[in-house]
């Protein structure tokens, strides 16, 4: 029996590193070996901790597979969905899972509004990274056009903070995962997720 898959999580750290230089005579010094570096160390992603949120998380870079119909399409989007989905647990930025999810999909609506709830109130994510493992699709589109999938999937452990770091709850790791089944749409040269549930028994195909 199917049951709605509830995924939260992520959040991350910033991290505050202080600069400083010193110089003599009228011109400036040159950039050294080591500010460079520690500006770099400012830019680079920092995952959250009981403290603070995710710094510096850039949205996944789209691929050329996304761009294709069927099988090979649907399962770079099954990917690509979800690589979504964790930048978003990261950030709050819910607008990017709209912008790859169907109006109709209940499962992508619940964490839009979570999401956005949750970082509008000063709230923020700690792991729970989504990680899919294994996409099984022929990608051949059922009656409402969706194209369906089977997804070996697993998620990190998570914690949820409110506002000034008070712990909203965790969910565990679970080291066996489950399947997914997901579907989606191809429409003008882009894929929409339609739907995500969380269906642990079902049968992968046997050549899986």
């Amino acid at each position: 029996m199917s049951t709605k898959l509830s995924l939260l999580a992520a959040g991350a750290a910033l991290s505050l590193l202080a600069l400083t230089g010193c110089g003599t005579g009228a011109a400036a010094p040159a950039p050294t070996a080591s500010t460079s570096a520690t500006a770099t160390e400012v830019s680079k992603p920092q995952p959250a901790t009981a403290t603070s949120a995710a710094a510096n998380v850039a949205e996944p870079a789209t691929n050329s597979m996304l761009d294709k119909d069927g099988k090979a399409g649907m399962s770079a989007f099954s990917y690509y969905w979800f690589d979504v989905e964790n930048y978003v647990l990261q950030t709050g930025d819910v607008q990017a899972l709209q912008a790859v999810s169907d109006p109709s999909c209940d499962y992508c609506n619940q964490q839009i509004k979570t999401l956005s709830d949750l970082y509008s109130s000063g709230g923020w994510m700690k792991g729970g990274q989504p990680k899919v493992l294994n996409v099984y699709t022929d990608g051949t589109p059922g009656t409402d056009g969706a194209v369906p999938a089977l997804l070996e999937f697993r998620a990190d452990p998570s914690t949820t903070y409110g506002k000034g770091g008070v712990e909203q709850g965790s969910t565990p790791f679970d080291v066996k995962g489950t399947i997914l089944s997901v579907s989606a749409k191809y429409t003008d040269g882009a894929w929409k997720m339609v739907s995500v549930e969380n269906t642990p028994d079902a049968e992968l195909p046997s050549d899986s």
